[in-house]
């Protein structure tokens, strides 16, 4: 298995539209924010690539807070594999 590699990946990259939860909970991300802004990203988030765009994986709180704090760029595992229908309905 290839080691995974942290990256940083500009926000302007990764797709918030497809797979974005219908509620985010705003009390999570008011805190999460504040955390990020004290203390920094303690964890990478992680991507998939679906047909050239990059989705979140995991970590959507994370990137809305960095939007939030006006960051320009996330550290970020891209995990490159291809994934099915099936698998991309698990996201968000």
């Amino acid at each position: 298995m290839p080691e995974e590699q942290i990256q940083q990946v500009p926000l302007a990259e990764i797709e918030l539209t497809q797979f974005l939860r219908k509620e985010i909970d705003q009390t999570r991300l008011a805190e999460l924010t504040r955390n990020i802004e004290q203390n920094g990203l303690l964890y990478p988030i992680r991507l998939i690539r679906r047909r050239g765009k990059l989705f979140v994986w995991d970590g959507m709180h994370r990137v809305l807070a960095f939007h939030k704090l006006g960051r320009e760029s996330i550290s970020a595992i891209i995990d490159e594999r291809e994934l099915s229908e099936a698998e991309l309905l698990t996201l968000g």
